[in-house]
């Protein structure tokens, strides 16, 4: 209850309210009946709600609305994310005093979740969770940029984890804070409804992937889609195993009658090359039966010549050249 709806603050607006109030009298004072009560309930929340930390951020005066309180299961999912995101941050990067200003922020989370949603705890969370995603993304950037070739590239995804964990708890806050001043408290009159204006009028991406449903049904679809991708990997690796044998099958088939064809060749080559070979033998044989023959001939052609020539310069021989000579000769 708002300090303005207890006993003590009503007695101090009508005299005698608080004994009223704890006779529980059949018939209640004036200033106790339901129309009077309402509009000093009405003031209490209007002037509480007009009341702000550093003029933007609300203090909630009541209980968390519906809508906050249906999206609950966001808000841990999230704080479940962002406190794995510090654990791999501390045993991974050795980034101890980033994974101190992640917990700092899990816990104000956590704090602001376990007092009903309440929206200027949530408003901290996101303040500190956008701080952090700039922070980060800096921290991430520079040095990539800086030392790009030495970075080791298993480090630079576990690195952008941080400001993406950090940036999805920003912007689910500012998704409370809006949905705060359209449709919640902050939708009262008076000042407020001018910065409901103002406000209604920005961006809010994240209306569409919390409205669309919770954590789970997300988390079984994504399960769904990969399941039917992996299902469908699995048959086309199934149609292209098919494929494959059924080429190399084809394959096999034009290597066997390949095979067989050079193989014939290579028969018919051997015995083209053999009759030539045995042809070629022969032929050869032949001119040697036939040089032998010549040489043969010459050599007792040879023997004959010279024969013939000693048979001429031999003194006693009676050929009619030399009995020439003889009779030309009256010395001899």
């Amino acid at each position: 209850r708002p300090p303005s709806c207890t006993p003590g603050a009503l007695a101090r607006v009508c005299a005698g309210c608080s004994s009223a109030l704890s006779r529980r009298p059949r018939r209640a004072p004036p200033c106790c009946r339901r129309s009077t009560m309402k509009k000093l309930v009405g003031n209490a929340l209007e002037d509480e709600a007009d009341r702000k930390f550093f003029g933007f951020i609300p203090v909630q005066v009541g209980p968390a609305s519906q809508y906050a309180r249906r999206v609950q299961k966001w808000m841990q999912a999230i704080l479940v994310i962002q406190f794995a995101v510090c654990l791999v941050r501390f045993v991974a990067l050795h980034d101890f005093a980033g994974c101190f200003w992640l917990v700092l922020i899990c816990a104000v989370g956590w704090y602001a979740w376990s007092q009903d949603m309440n929206i200027t705890y949530i408003c901290v969370w996101g303040l500190a969770c956008f701080f952090g995603f700039v922070f980060d993304t800096a921290a991430l950037v520079l040095p990539l940029l800086l030392d790009m070739v030495t970075m080791s590239w298993l480090m630079i995804p576990l690195r952008a984890l941080v400001p993406a964990c950090e940036l999805l708890g920003a912007a689910f806050a500012w998704h409370l804070y809006h949905d705060y001043y359209t449709t919640g408290g902050g939708a009262a009159g008076g000042a407020d409804s001018e910065a409901a204006r103002a406000i209604g009028e920005l961006p809010d991406p994240m209306a569409k992937i919390v409205e669309g449903g919770d954590p789970a049904s997300y988390g079984a679809a994504m399960f769904a889609g990969f399941k039917a991708r992996g299902v469908e990997a699995q048959g086309k690796l199934a149609k292209g195993g098919e494929s494959l044998q059924a080429k190399g099958a084809d394959m096999q088939g034009k290597l066997a009658k390949g095979a067989e064809s050079l193989q014939q060749q290579a028969a018919h080559g051997a015995g083209g090359f053999g009759q030539k070979a045995s042809e070629g033998f022969a032929a050869a044989r032949e001119r040697a039966e036939g040089l032998r023959q010549q040489a043969a001939h010459g050599a007792e052609g040879l023997q004959q010549q010279q024969q013939q020539s000693e048979a001429e310069h031999s003194p006693f021989s009676t050929h009619p050249a030399q009995n020439r000579v003889r009779k030309q000769a009256p010395c001899c």
